[in-house]
Formats: C-alpha cells, sequence, structure tokens
C-alpha cells in the first residue's frame, strides 16, 4: 500500500508543527465560517432565500438572534456556549480584524 504522508524520523517534529499550526488556523476559520452561517440562517426568508457571505460578514446578532439562527449540523448542547462565544468582546475584536 502506498502511503501518501510520509516523513523521516529527523522531520517529525517540524512535520508536528506545521501540521499544529494548519490545524489550530483550520479551526479558527470554521468558527469564523460558522457564525456567518448562522447569521445567513437568521436571515433566510420562508422561501428559502438569504444572504450571501459578503452581506453576512460584518453582521453581528445579538445571543437569542444567535440561537434563532441554529445551524442544524451543530449539537444542541454545545450550539448555545458558541453563540455565547460569538457574543463576546474577544471575537467581535478578531471578527472586525477579519
Amino acid at each position: 500500500m502506498q502511503r501518501l504522508f510520509e516523513v523521516s524520523i529527523e522531520d517529525q517534529g517540524e512535520a508536528d508543527r506545521v501540521l499544529e499550526k494548519k490545524l489550530k488556523k483550520r479551526v479558527k476559520d470554521l468558527m469564523y465560517q460558522a457564525c456567518v452561517d448562522c447569521v445567513k440562517e437568521y436571515y433566510r426568508d420562508p422561501s428559502g432565500n438569504t444572504i450571501n457571505d459578503a452581506q453576512a460578514r460584518p453582521i453581528q446578532l445579538l445571543y437569542e438572534q444567535y440561537l434563532a439562527g441554529r445551524l442544524k449540523w451543530c449539537n444542541d448542547e454545545v450550539y448555545p456556549k458558541l453563540c455565547a462565544y460569538w457574543c463576546t468582546d474577544d471575537f467581535k475584536v478578531k471578527q472586525a480584524r477579519a
């Protein structure tokens, strides 16, 4: 069987460092995009039309509005915590920078 990703023992530390850095960025990007998707879901009309990513990015909702824009793929137990995180000043500063 062929291995697509194989690293020599001496390069293992560097490969681990690069992978860790990429995964951290990917998770941050995923949390940011989930917020954008939540805003889009909140603004979805009964016929299924919604705003696009560019329109949704600058919008900051209130906690209750984030809850109303429920993302179906997110766990019921985790979703309220995610909504609370999106309402923090720390996230709002990071969102403004992005």
